[in-house]
């Protein structure tokens, strides 16, 4: 799985546990930004999202994660987590996270590209991934690497 600067490798136990904090952490606050629950409303939806999920946690069927690091040092840049649908050929990113020390140096796109070789190897065809709309770095990003918007969610407080 190494191409270029960077490679992924299946994440530990202990780098899981971590992830899911901060990728509870960080879905809290988009589900606050978006939706304008409460903090505290935003923490259990994204608790109990993230739980239903992941019930028999890293190895919850169907998912992988990925550690994202540089291919000549033992140094973790970032995470991926990923849902595969081999019936259908497609996967689904329900997270990706590159450590704000590395952001804007290219890391994102590299492990993008990686995944996508990565996923291709195992039969995968489309790759998917939602972006909240506050969050337009990613978007730049999904979109430098080939995504296209296939579908606009809405809301109207009533």
């Amino acid at each position: 799985m190494t191409l270029g600067k960077l490679k992924l490798t299946k994440m530990t136990i202990e780098q899981f546990e971590e992830f899911k904090i901060r990728s509870i952490a960080s879905y809290t606050i988009d589900i606050h930004e978006s939706y304008g629950l409460s903090k505290e409303k935003a923490l259990i939806r994204s608790q109990t999202e993230t739980n239903k999920l992941l019930k028999e946690g890293i190895e919850t069927e169907g998912f992988i994660f990925l550690s994202i690091m540089r291919e000549t040092q033992p140094e973790t840049m970032g995470h991926l987590w990923v849902k595969l649908y081999p019936k259908t050929k497609e996967a689904f990113i329900y997270h990706i996270e590159i450590y704000e020390a590395y952001r804007g140096q290219g890391f994102g796109k590299q492990a993008l590209d990686q995944l996508g070789t990565y996923l291709k190897g195992k039969g995968i065809n489309n790759l998917r991934l939602n972006v909240f709309k506050s969050n337009t770095i990613a978007k730049s990003l999904y979109e430098k690497t080939g995504f296209n918007s296939i579908s606009t969610q809405m809301m109207k407080d009533l």
